[in-house]
């Protein structure tokens, strides 16, 4: 029944992105911009939007991999950006793709990033 309800969380959580996405790449005015995305009572999750200098071409979500910690600040700045999708932020920009960068939900973090278990399969 646990895995069914974090199938059920991780979905819903997939819905809003993807929501969010299509209205958010014409609303974005500056080149980036922090979102925390409520999921649900006290459960945050944090995105970064950025906005090519022209109008978008697609969009696209970034997931890092690993613990899933980007550590997106409230100015934008990542903390830990070793990951390859998560470095390479700017070429994704660059050819015109409207990026959003997805942090670990505020309820499944830890010092380690994401609580074990959380994930699936």
């Amino acid at each position: 029944m646990a895995i069914r309800r974090r199938v059920s969380l991780l979905f819903q959580a997939v819905i809003a992105l993807l929501a969010l996405v299509a209205t958010a790449s014409a609303q974005v005015r500056e080149s980036h911009e922090v979102v925390d995305l409520k999921l649900r009572s006290e459960v945050t999750l944090r995105l970064l939007l950025l906005k090519p200098s022209a109008p978008p071409v697609a969009s696209v979500l970034l997931f890092t991999g690993g613990d899933g910690r980007v550590g997106i600040s409230d100015a934008g700045e990542v903390q830990f950006g070793g990951n390859f999708l998560i470095r390479t932020r700017g070429f994704w920009v660059g050819e015109g793709l409207f990026t959003v960068i997805v942090d670990v939900p505020s309820d499944h973090q830890s010092t380690q990033g994401l609580v074990p278990g959380i994930t699936i399969g």
